[in-house]
């Protein structure tokens, strides 16, 4: 039985840092939206026509994934209980242990923090989407059904979601 770990936040959150590292141990994988979506569409803004495709990528390479047995890192936003709702039930189906690691960042830091991103990034989420996405945002719980979730803040008190 492997584990899936799902790192979502803010855009901006530092997600990519932790995926980043999680993806160095010895048999684990990474699905990302974003680097399916810069896979497929090179130096592209973008558009909300390369949705479907992109996830469809996406879903078809986490169910490989977890068909080999490895672990799986998902670097994905996932905001709402739904979005989170599609990848616990593909690990749950697999028998997988199911993690959840919150990027619960300030508002302001993400936006500042995101100003020092490639001007692609910026034209993908500027801070008007940031402040949608953390406004919207569903906080993690384990009532969806996860076995462990961690929250990674800056401070305690920091602007995040529940200061």
């Amino acid at each position: 039985m492997g584990t899936m770990y799902l790192i979502c936040g803010v855009p901006a959150s530092e997600k990519d840092r932790l995926v980043a590292e999680a993806g160095k141990a010895p048999g684990t994988s990474v699905v990302s939206l974003e680097g399916i979506r810069r896979e497929l569409y090179p130096g592209e803004p973008y558009r909300r026509g390369q949705v479907h495709t992109t996830f469809q990528l996406f879903h078809e390479r986490m169910v490989e994934i977890l068909e080999r047995g490895d672990d799986l890192v998902i670097d994905d936003v996932a905001r709402l209980r739904t979005d989170r709702a599609r990848h616990l039930r593909r690990a749950k189906h697999y028998r997988y242990k199911t993690v959840c690691i919150f990027c619960d960042t300030a508002v302001q830091k993400a936006i500042a923090d995101y100003r020092h991103r490639p001007t692609e990034e910026q034209r993908k989420a500027d801070k008007y989407y940031i402040r949608h996405v953390f406004h919207s945002f569903e906080e993690p719980d384990l009532a969806e059904g996860w076995d462990e979730i961690y929250r990674k803040r800056e401070q305690p008190g920091d602007g995040g979601l529940r200061s």
